[in-house]
């Protein structure tokens, strides 16, 4: 199975709940996706690693450096580091 497939597997299974939600905003939903529940586990955080390996490796030209703010992206940044 694709990195990318069994990604999509984790985070229906570990990040999406649904129900009825009041957000930030003062809007509601229906659902609210938590990525960190799938990022943050074992297999969830090598997965999406491995998925943006994937996409990195189909740019052209090819990037040199990958950053971003440093609150959030930590964690998931550590399973790109291959």
């Amino acid at each position: 199975m694709q990195y990318q497939q069994r990604l999509k597997q984790i985070l229906c299974e570990k990040s999406i709940q649904r129900g009825n939600f009041v957000l930030t905003s003062g809007k509601s939903s229906d659902y609210y996706l938590d990525a960190r529940l799938t990022t943050l586990d074992a297999e969830g955080s090598f997965c999406a690693g491995m998925a943006v390996l994937e996409l990195l490796k189909t740019l052209r030209p090819y990037p040199k450096a990958i950053g971003g703010l440093t609150m959030a992206p930590i964690p998931s940044s550590r399973s790109w580091l291959r």
